[in-house]
């Protein structure tokens, strides 16, 4: 049976969708891998004699790995140093034979992790104090901490590896490894972590946990605490419901001896950056509620600090798991996101100086003050998250995770191990250096052994296990290094019991461990990921392909009216020989590869990725080659011919502004291979826009006609252009110092200027768009059977919506108290109707629920972009024939100029509502508009709708404008005619769309060694990757929802 025209075109639609999916799945098969993650944990008994680490200094014996326990008051053999140390008592609840690889260096550890913690929120600030702003500098408890208890107290500069999502900051904290670009989709639905962490270390050697706050704790160790509190951390609206719950738990933990490891995660500072920003009175008073709770915490630990009381031995670590920019946003790589803070003050009080200049890659990385001036200035060093999981584990006396590649840091290890008493048989040359000095050394170096074994362990069983493992050169390297501080090593511990050991021996010992910490680090930052190059390559070939059937099926459209119809629409998409013909070549792929194998004699083998790509190759090369020289047409060789030159013809459009817009879309699709016209993409689409329009108002000055829409075209691009970097984003700066409690922090600070302002941005915007929504619906050129009820219900709609803001600001501005019950009402159940309605009416009024999600920016925006559309709409009939209604029915229109501009129109819808190609751009606030509990699939919609709402679906929806608006001045136009040009637009549309991710598709793989890649180019193919399944999957609805258009 001969398939109906619209049949074959959504079949041809559905071919093109299914090579991008091909396409984007094996590319990101083999561009965003995820790093393998080994499911082996390190034990007590691991250790052995080959390990040549100095057992001594870590009380621990080779064979058995039992804690030697230290008498209370040992002799003191160093004529420098006449203070003693008791060691840390093993609590009661622990068995000593459980401690192993390193003594606990403190009985309890409370951890305090502020969300999204700035580093300039804590540290102490370069700019003058009267042009601060607000924020800067309010958890003033860590600088008077750091300088009036400096023996005890330390501030770090605590440095992320992006991405900085959540979920990932906390895997790489735990597993002191390096999460991979790929695990940012599970920042919603984290999936419990399966390898070797610091949290199931201490769970396996006997330590009880406690944790408060976060619920993505307990998704990542559902089974680890002893006890926990959480409360669900999605609803990025909510500001107060964990951190209230953290600290209802909090305090009463601290008076109880039931953990030694107490965790509490607030998240108010981060949910306060994506509502408000930075710049907020919000963030303001988060942070000073935030600087009591150190305060209080503190205040707590000293009362209980005394010789034998509760918190006589415990270290607390106040710490941000990433940053944020003033955006409040975060998930990239910039020096805003990727820096925290992290405080580290412990209850005992110190003997000896500490550690205190910042380590340097080389061997002075261990150092004290030399003078009184420099004892007054706050030392803040910095240190890596990949470093605090071995560096806690050593502190807490349990073997380091096993993947961990991150090395003991200095600073903080001698913090809480600075007044460490010298052993007996410690020989040291007192007159050249200081007693304690060297003993912390001879301590440290030996915790650096065992941590480089464990790394290297690690390293070695990674290659062995995985198909993306290093190299062996990198590993022959590495060995190189590791081999050499095992010799230096070995050397000095046999001179140790005869001869003095000297302090730049020691130095020298530790710089040698470092030195392949550090390289074995880097080596992993670089080579993480091996990428997949034969998927790669594959991925991008398929895309290719898929660009040459759009081209020809572009071509097709605007050639087969003259065609009989029976031959048109077999030509449009001959279904069976693509199928005889993909069939006949994925046989022929296999037969191929099973011969090679049997000849190599089974030398040769393949994953089954592999031989899924093989079979799938041949299938899209038998499918494409059919469609694109296909030569078994019903009709004469001579008809073939005209087709096939009409086809493949150089001249592409005779009019010059269409020629000039396919440039231009070819220079925006190349640009993406530069990292800087990616920043800059906004900019560039309105210049492009900006061009064109003027192109355009030349053309109606030439003609005297559409002057009027060509001219505010241009204005309104430029509106545009200065609406997305003005007041109405959440970036703006404040300009007053005024603030006042219960007030928002923003530069208008009247009430009346607030209303005003909101009238005329939000409300009035809103009344017009749904006005002129009416109006056009009135007189629809596409009637539906449901189009009375959809108009009846639109004032309705837009109506609650308004009510929706209006309850907000009046509750935000404190002009009246509006009761729970209606506020509740308007906040949940009225978007939760307009969800309802929309879904009722399918696409008739989808527009409403982006402007509901967009915020209050949405109206303005859409009244603008409103006008532009229709200028855009309007100035496109001046390129009409001056006799359109005559002409023939079968007669070509060219919609490529009018395609072009409506495509770069939906890229600058992007960026004007709000949103940017990196995940810290994501408006995760919209998610929740209706609701306060957290559904991944309903968030993900709603999220969904927000972020391609405005730049996919709407413009989408309004592809069907380009044909209909000279449609209709075809009175003996068929209905046919106008089906065989709307699939042609939306074939030019999605052509437009597939060029751009070609093109950063490959700029990804050519930049895949980029120092950017993570931060600006992955960010930005996902972005369009996903984009272009969208737009395949919304041009197949508009396609089946769409009718021809009816002239009232």
């Amino acid at each position: 049976m001969e398939l109906k025209f619209k049949t074959r075109v959504l079949l041809l639609i559905f071919y093109i969708s299914g090579l991008h999916v091909i396409a984007i799945l094996f590319f990101t098969r083999g561009f965003l891998l995820t790093r393998n993650e080994l499911p082996l944990f390190s034990h007590c008994n691991d250790l052995h004699d080959n390990v040549g680490c100095n057992y001594t200094m870590l009380n621990v014996t080779a064979l058995g790995n039992t804690f030697n326990t230290v008498p209370a008051v040992r002799e003191n053999i160093c004529e420098l140093d006449r203070g003693y140390r008791e060691p840390p008592r093993i609590a009661s609840h622990l068995n000593s034979g459980n401690i192993c690889w390193t003594p606990p260096a403190v009985k309890k550890i409370v951890i305090l992790i502020f969300d999204a913690l700035r580093f300039d929120f804590v540290a102490p600030s370069a700019i003058p104090e009267d042009k601060r702003r607000p924020w800067m500098d309010r958890l003033q408890v860590m600088q008077r901490l750091i300088l009036e208890e400096s023996t005890r107290a330390r501030l770090f500069k605590f440095i992320a590896d992006p991405p900085t999502t959540s979920l990932q900051r906390l895997k790489g904290l735990t597993t002191g490894s390096l999460p991979t670009f790929i695990d940012v989709g599970n920042s919603f639905g984290a999936p419990a972590i399966v390898e070797d962490n610091i949290i199931s270390q201490l769970a396996n050697n006997g330590k009880r946990m406690k944790m408060m706050g976060d619920d993505t704790w307990l998704a990542l160790f559902p089974s680890q605490f002893h006890q926990a509190f959480p409360f669900p951390s999605f609803n990025v609206k909510d500001l107060h419901t964990v951190d209230n719950g953290v600290l209802e738990h909090l305090f009463p933990a601290l008076h109880e001896d039931d953990w030694d490891v107490l965790i509490g995660h607030f998240l108010g500072v981060d949910h306060a950056g994506h509502i408000f920003g930075v710049e907020s009175l919000q963030m303001v008073e988060k942070l000073d509620q935030y600087n009591k709770v150190v305060e209080d915490v503190i205040s707590t630990l000293q009362n209980e600090s005394a010789c034998g009381r509760l918190h006589d031995d415990t270290l607390l670590l106040v710490m941000g798991d990433h940053g944020q920019t003033l955006n409040g946003d975060h998930g990239g790589g910039t020096a805003e996101e990727v820096e925290t803070a992290l405080l580290a003050w412990t209850t005992r009080e110190q003997t000896h100086p500490l550690p205190d200049q910042c380590e340097p890659s080389s061997a002075n990385n261990v150092g004290f003050r030399s003078s009184q001036e420099e004892q007054n200035k706050p030392i803040i060093c910095d240190f890596q998250q990949l470093d605090f999981a071995v560096t806690l584990a050593a502190i807490l006396g349990v073997p380091f995770p096993f993947g961990s590649i991150g090395k003991v840091n200095p600073e903080l290890f001698g913090l809480v191990t600075g007044s460490l008493q010298p052993s007996k048989d410690t020989a040291l040359n007192s007159s050249e250096v200081d007693c304690s000095a060297a003993e912390w050394l001879k301590l440290y170096s030996s915790i650096l052994c065992l941590n480089c074994w464990q790394v290297n362990r690690y390293l070695q069983q990674y290659s062995k296990s995985s198909l993306n493992g290093f190299s062996i050169s990198d590993l022959d390297i590495l060995k190189n290094l590791y081999d050499d501080a095992r010799s230096f090593s070995n050397e000095q511990s046999t001179t140790a019991s005869s001869a003095r050991v000297t302090m730049s021996s020691l130095l020298d010992a530790v710089s040698r461990y470092t030195k392949y910490l550090d390289a074995a680090a880097a080596l992993a930052r670089f080579k993480w990921t091996r990428f997949n190059d034969e998927f790669m390559a594959f991925g991008i070939a398929v895309l290719f392909v898929s660009l040459l059937i759009q081209l020809k099926a572009v071509r097709i459209f605007s050639v087969i009216p003259p065609m009989p119809v029976k031959i048109e629409d077999s030509y449009i998409f001959p279904l069976k020989e693509m199928i005889k013909s993909g069939y006949n070549f994925a046989v022929l792929s296999a037969g191929i590869f099973v011969l090679v194998y049997v000849f190599s004699g089974g030398s040769i083998t393949v994953s089954a990725g592999q031989f899924v790509m093989i079979l799938t190759g041949g299938i899209v090369i038998g499918t494409s080659k059919t469609y694109l020289f296909r030569r078994n047409l019903q009709t004469s060789k001579k008809i073939y011919k005209i087709i096939m030159r009409n086809v493949w013809r150089e001249d592409l459009h005779s009019n010059f502004v269409g020629i000039l817009a396919i440039i231009f879309s070819c220079i925006h699709a190349c640009s993406l291979l530069s990292n800087s016209f990616i920043l800059r993409e906004q900019q560039v689409v309105t210049f492009f826009l900006v061009s064109l329009g003027i192109m355009d108002l030349r053309t109606a000055l030439q003609q005297n006609s559409k002057v009027l829409q060509a001219t505010w075209f241009l204005i309104l691009n430029f509106i545009l252009r200065i609406l997305s970097e003005a007041t109405l984003s959440k970036d703006m700066v404040l300009q007053s110092g005024d603030i006042k409690p219960g007030r928002p922090v923003s530069p208008y600070t009247s009430l009346l200027q607030q209303l005003s302002f909101s009238l005329l941005t939000v409300y009035a915007p809103l009344i017009l768009v749904g006005y002129a929504f009416m109006t056009k619906l009135s007189r629809s050129y596409f009637p539906t059977r449901h189009l009375k009820a959809i108009q009846h219900l639109l004032p309705v709609t837009y109506a609650a919506i308004c009510l929706y803001w209006l309850v907000e600001d009046l509750e935000n501005l404190q002009l009246k108290a509006v009761p729970e019950s209606i506020r509740l009402f308007v906040r949940l159940q009225i978007p939760r109707g307009i969800y309802l309605y929309a879904s009722l009416a399918l696409l008739g009024v989808l527009n409403a629920v982006v402007l509901l999600l967009l915020g209050r920016q949405g109206p303005l925006v859409a009244v603008i972009s409103g006008l532009e559309a229709w200028c855009l709409l309007e100035k496109q009939s001046m390129y009409a024939p001056a006799c359109e209604s005559q002409r023939d029915d079968k007669a070509q229109i060219d919609y490529s100029s009018a395609t072009v501009q409506w495509n770069l129109f939906s890229i600058q819808l992007f960026f004007c509502t709000g949103h940017r190609f990196s995940f810290d751009g994501l408006r995760y606030a919209a998610a929740f508009v209706g609701f306060d509990h957290f559904n991944i699939y309903r968030q993900g919609i709603l999220l969904g709708l927000d972020t391609f709402g405005a730049s996919h679906l709407l413009p989408i929806i309004g592809l069907q404008l380009l044909v209909s608006r000279r449609h209709v001045l075809r009175r003996n136009a068929s209905d046919r005619f106008y089906k065989i040009q709307f699939s042609q637009t939306l074939l030019m549309f999605q052509l437009l769309c597939t060029v751009a991710a070609t093109f950063i598709t490959v700029c990804v793989a050519i930049q895949r060694r980029h120092l950017m890649v993570w931060g600006l180019f992955a960010p930005k193919f996902v972005f369009d990757a996903i984009g272009l399944l969208v737009t395949d999957f919304l041009l197949v609805l508009e396609f089946l929802y769409t009718t021809s258009p009816t002239l009232y």
